[in-house]
């Protein structure tokens, strides 16, 4: 039997692609128009990230500007993404990985423990290039912290980065877009060109200018532990913290 009334709108992304690393289809982007099977889907920073949240909640993985270089995303409590994700990587399962939360509210289900003297790194450094590092909640897949059971989280400064977590609203991994041993990706060709198609999503947020990654402290024991230098030095932050007693 007939029936009248207007047709149905066309869904925004009728056209279907299979995604360089799964089986299961991913949405086209209109601006991908020359999608080639195995290459990424590559999205503008204006365009509708819903190919990108589809990639992350299946297991896939997104490249993606922060404000630093280029950082490979997969859902954080997704053990099968994570364990994808060290494996295009060739990262040693001893190394954990990252993370870029959303905001300092997300911690909750990311962190057991905030002491004080991180919230005040957090007042002054967040968003931005401060990994800390704080003991990791249960719900942490033990890949991601290499069995030490701490978790370094930050939240980025770079709006594409916020946008892609607020969006897909949870946690995701926040590794550097290279293999192990190559230098970081600063142009989102780099990240396509690194991972031979076995990325589903990069996001061009432009080339990049920064010569180090995030600044790494540690603050699970009574003391600051700095672990690694980047874009802040250790000298300001041991500045701000004697400031602060």
């Amino acid at each position: 039997m007939k029936t009248g009334g207007k047709k149905p709108k066309s869904p925004r992304f009728p056209l279907q692609c299979v995604a360089a690393t799964g089986t299961r289809p991913l949405s086209r982007h209109p601006r991908q128009a020359a999608w080639v099977k195995g290459k990424p889907l590559i999205l503008k920073p204006g365009d509708d990230f819903t190919p990108a949240i589809e990639a992350l909640r299946r297991g896939g993985i997104v490249a993606y500007p922060t404000e630093t270089f280029y950082g490979l995303g997969v859902h954080a409590l997704n053990p099968k993404a994570i364990g994808k994700l060290f494996a295009i990587k060739g990262r040693p399962p001893e190394k954990p990985v990252t993370l870029i939360i959303k905001n300092r509210q997300e911690l909750k289900d990311i962190a057991s423990v905030i002491p004080a003297k991180a919230t005040g790194l957090m007042d002054r450094y967040w968003p931005g290039p401060l990994t800390l590092v704080l003991k990791a909640s249960k719900k942490i897949p033990s890949l991601i912290t290499a069995g030490t059971g701490t978790i370094g989280v930050r939240v980025s400064s770079n709006p594409v980065a916020q946008r892609l977590v607020f969006e897909f609203n949870s946690a995701i991994t926040a590794t550097s877009a290279n293999p192990s041993g190559k230098p970081p990706a600063k142009d989102a060709a780099s990240c396509a060109e690194y991972f031979n198609g076995n990325v589903d999503v990069v996001i061009d947020g432009g080339n990049l200018t920064a010569e180090k990654g995030s600044t790494i402290v540690d603050a699970t024991g009574t003391e600051i532990k700095f672990i690694r230098e980047g874009v802040i030095l250790f000298e300001e932050i041991i500045e701000f913290l004697k400031n602060r007693k």
